[in-house]
């Protein structure tokens, strides 16, 4: 017996410690309690994209709890708090709390709000409108009491845990002319004679103070907070690619942690969502609180591999398979794939055994139609990469709310020859519409990109507005469009020159003077170029630089060399989101003609050229289709312009 304990406890002591489960919480509202008063949303769409996105960390199936619709009651929210993150949060693990639905500001009441109200989450059985001794707002969760929550969870994880919020609806609001959902509302849950005593005192609400505060206990596991919107905004839904509306920033931050390597920084992350979000919903500011300099999920991010799989259950015929993988992560049907034997890592200087193209995909998965026929086991062992990148029906949803049959004839007939511009009754990514004596086109959250007077004649107009549109179109699509070849990296960095106050990381002021620093941080020499894509959606070439007698040739930095931009920039309106989007080739390429030009290429054009040049016909019907080679680099600047 003596010999069999101390077996049993060798074994014990040998055995490598259990590492402690990932939990997290999701809570989704699409559909607030009948008579509640709260318009319908879209929110359900975001558990799956949140859970497919925490299983690719690491994160079990069992350990991710979704509260949905009734269920996520204030009750109901508080006990999932305690039971699923408080009583199983571990030393070291980490927890993700998140949450999509409606967000209302309140009264405040313990004094400590700069303008006088708290911000809250709106649970399903809080209705919308304050009555006086009826209901005040009780079931309201507000943001002191779900931070003392978390700092719970905070507490269970202790210091070497980490928890992860995000918070995809609005703080407050001042109204909009959007078109699309949103996440909150104008109407504040408190008497009239208290909102108008506040309002007038003009102060400004700050944003989640509660989140900032418990950041100094150093018992604390860390915390870093998303939130969609500032405290004075609305959160507006976007219309996903494949069709449908989704939160804005849970889209934003599940696409933008599929790119993120380990050892990427919270502020790297959200570099990334305030530049997808600035391209669904420019006028709305995302919000990052916490240390933003830790490594996301505090180190451990599972990186993702270059290469996929068919995965089991996968196979549809001996021609054809679904891959996990979608929109979200940039397949689009048309996109070509190379199948390769396990092991190929050097798949460029490899030839496939099998080639095909995604014929359908969805926001998670696609379905990829092979040339030929293949063993079903060397199928489900292959090794799969994009040979050529291919960007679908690209496609902006447009509303026209315009009274005017001539006008409205005119912009139809403008814009047939082009399948970009969907003209749709509701849901539309930017509306055409009349204000006072003038027409506009708005954004989704309300923001005026374009605007022209009503007595112009109906000819000019279409022409006009059809032109903006694609042009709108142009610079969405480049915005976020990203590529990798480890060979040749190169970033741009903003060095303050002259500012008027102290210079804050993605913070540009009008009137400040910077310089772009460029690094190759590749193992190549690299030709670069560098687009300018406005917030108004105007795209212009920096370099090579306009007026100076530099050739493309001359845009060269070997590996690990450091170039400072010839010439400084001022910064100028209008304001929001500035994208640079840094391009490392093989060989020098001259975009300056292109955008001059509208669409005119050389006689031996760079794929980057092409692509460039597509975009001004953007698949017109019958057009050259939007692809590229993965044979260059884009890396992304993003920064934001304010007065």
């Amino acid at each position: 017996m003596y010999h069999l304990l101390l077996l049993v406890l060798l074994i014990s002591l040998g055995a490598p410690p259990k590492k402690p489960p990932k939990i997290a919480l999701l809570i989704t509202i699409s559909h607030y309690a009948e008579g509640s008063g709260w318009d319908d949303l879209h929110a359900n769409k975001d558990a799956e994209l949140m859970e497919y996105a925490l299983l690719q960390q690491g994160f079990q199936k069992e350990n991710i709890i979704h509260l949905q619709d009734a269920q996520a009651t204030r009750q109901g929210i508080l006990d999932a708090i305690e039971t699923h993150l408080i009583q199983k949060a571990q030393k070291g693990s980490l927890a993700v709390f998140h949450f999509s639905g409606h967000g209302q500001q309140v009264r405040d009441d313990d004094g400590d709000e700069l303008d006088g109200f708290d911000e809250a989450i709106v649970p399903y059985d809080s209705p919308l409108q304050f009555r006086e001794r009826v209901y005040e707002g009780e079931n309201l969760i507000r943001d002191e009491e779900l931070g003392r929550l978390l700092d719970q969870v905070r507490r269970k994880l202790g210091k070497r845990g980490h928890l992860l919020t995000l918070l995809d609806s609005c703080h407050s609001g001042t109204g909009t002319r959007g078109m699309g959902a949103a996440r909150g509302t104008a109407i504040i849950m408190a008497d009239s004679n208290y909102i108008a005593g506040r309002l007038e005192e003009e102060t400004l609400p700050t944003s989640g103070e509660s989140w900032e505060n418990t950041q100094t206990a150093s018992r604390l596991a860390p915390e870093v907070a998303f939130f969609g919107s500032s405290a004075r905004q609305l959160n507006y839904e976007m219309y996903s690619p494949e069709g449908g509306m989704v939160g804005s920033l849970t889209y934003a931050f599940c696409q933008a942690l599929e790119g993120i390597t380990p050892g990427s920084s919270y502020e790297m992350l959200y570099d990334q969502v305030r530049l997808l979000m600035g391209k669904w919903v420019p006028r709305q500011q995302p919000q990052a609180e916490g240390p933003l300099d830790l490594a996301v999920f505090g180190g451990r991010v599972v990186e993702q591999k270059s290469y996929l799989r068919i995965t089991p259950g996968g196979l549809v015929t001996t021609h054809s398979a679904m891959l996990p993988a979608g929109q979200l992560h940039g397949f689009f049907p048309g996109t070509k794939l190379g199948l390769y034997p396990p092991g190929t890592y050097d798949w460029q200087q490899t030839t496939p055994f099998r080639t095909g193209r995604i014929t359908h995909a969805d926001l998670l998965e696609s379905e990829i139609e092979l040339d030929g026929p293949a063993n079903p086991d060397s199928l489900l062992a292959a090794w799969i990469y994009v040979m050529e990148y291919h960007y679908g029906d690209l496609l902006v949803p447009i509303q026209m709310q315009i009274p005017d049959e001539n006008l409205r004839a005119a912009i139809l007939r403008e814009s047939d020859a082009f399948s970009a511009l969907q003209f749709v009754p509701q849901d539309g990514e930017l509306s055409i519409q009349q204000e006072a004596d003038m027409w506009q086109i708005l954004t989704r959250d309300g923001m005026v990109l374009w605007e022209k007077p009503v007595n112009s004649r109906p000819e000019v107009l279409s022409s006009q507005v059809v032109r903006y549109l694609l042009q709108y179109a142009q610079s969405q699509f480049l915005r976020t469009l990203e590529m990798d070849d480890p060979d040749r990296i190169v970033r741009a960095t903003l060095l303050p020159v002259k500012t008027n106050v102290a210079a804050e990381r993605g913070i540009c002021r009008v009137g400040d003077i910077y310089q772009l620093e460029i690094r190759n941080e590749g193992q190549t020499a690299a030709y670069y170029t560098i687009l300018d894509i406005q917030p108004d959606f105007q795209i212009n070439v920096l370099a090579p630089a306009p007026g100076t007698t530099r050739t493309p040739e001359e845009y060269y930095i070997q590996p690990d060399e450091v170039q400072v931009f010839e010439i400084p920039f001022e910064i100028y309106p209008p304001v929001g989101i500035e994208v640079l989007k840094v391009i490392a080739t093989d060989r020098p390429v001259d975009l300056r003609s292109i955008v001059a030009s509208r669409g005119q290429t050389s006689a031996n054009p760079h794929p980057i050229e092409q692509l460039l040049a597509a975009t001004y016909r953007f698949d017109s019907r019958g057009g050259q289709a939007l692809s590229l080679l993965p044979e260059l680099t884009i890396q992304t600047l993003v920064f934001e312009i304010v007065e």
